[in-house]
């Protein structure tokens, strides 16, 4: 176990890596936010990143599949310590170049990684605060969006508040809907 944590440290915290990526000069342009801590549904896997954080958004199909729409991508320019829960924290290998982590308790995904190692990045959900997270830098693999999420900024959009009105007026629907089929 020891051995894979550091070379998830060690990826995560590659300047060489990022350069080789392009990224370094991103880096330069965004703001720093300095560490933030994240975390899985559960709870059991915890880390925290560290640095200039950069955004960005993935739409191609693994990525797509993995979390049911784009990967709302984290890359902290001073990398990620993973604080509790290495035991708990499983990679599988999803393509000739990437790894993929998560939390082998509730199935969250949490961590991208190159392979070989050179970059790591997180979601951006699995974040306990991410409310001063930087606009996306760039939406990558946009070509391979699916057709439903093109026309999403198109839909209504409703708060949390207005969600939770509408699930809890279905809810008194359907029971008006049984006492009448009970009634007769």
């Amino acid at each position: 176990v020891a051995g894979w944590r550091r070379e998830v440290l060690d990826a995560a915290r590659s300047p060489p890596g990022l350069r080789s990526f392009g990224l370094r000069r991103e880096f330069d342009m965004t703001e720093e936010v300095g560490s933030r801590r994240g975390r899985c549904h559960c709870g059991e896997v915890v880390y925290l990143g560290r640095g200039t954080v950069l955004a960005q958004s993935c739409h191609c199909t693994d990525c797509t599949r993995w979390c049911g729409g784009p990967f709302n991508a984290i890359v902290f320019s001073d990398g990620i310590q993973i604080d509790e829960g290495e035991d708990k924290l499983t990679f599988y290998r999803s393509s000739e170049g990437a790894e993929r982590g998560f939390c082998s308790n509730c199935g969250t995904n949490l961590f991208w990684r190159t392979v070989p190692p050179g970059m790591m990045a997180t979601t951006l959900g699995s974040l306990d605060d991410n409310s001063d997270i930087p606009e996306l830098s760039r939406r990558i693999f946009f070509d391979q969006t699916p057709q439903a999420l093109l026309s999403a900024h198109e839909t209504p959009t409703l708060t949390r508040e207005e969600t939770i009105a509408l699930f809890q007026g279905a809810k008194k629907s359907e029971g008006a809907d049984s006492a009448d089929e009970a009634d007769r």
